[in-house]
């Protein structure tokens, strides 16, 4: 999902913060990156741990279900503060 993903989150990332164009740009693509060896060295581990590479999928979906989880959380906790008026709001 990164490398598609990356041109709309920058757009809307220079629409929060048009003045700083350049660094958001950097950290976006930074951050990309990072996920990437993050996800490659995860995807390591779970093979030097004895999975074999036909259950990295389920090993794959399992991140992915937490890290819904933990954005759930986070957007229900904003909601329940009364910080979000809007969508956009939940992402800042």
């Amino acid at each position: 999902m990164g490398w598609p993903s990356q041109a709309p989150q920058q757009h809307e990332r220079l629409r929060y913060q048009p003045e700083h164009d350049a660094a958001v740009v950097a950290l976006n693509s930074s951050a990309n990156y990072l996920g990437s060896a993050v996800g490659s060295a995860l995807g390591g581990i779970v093979l030097l741990a004895g999975l074999t590479p036909s259950s990295l999928p389920f090993a794959a979906g399992c991140l992915v279900l937490a890290a819904l989880l933990v954005q759930w959380l986070i957007i229900s906790s904003n909601r329940k503060r009364g910080n979000a008026k809007n969508m956009s709001d939940l992402m800042q």
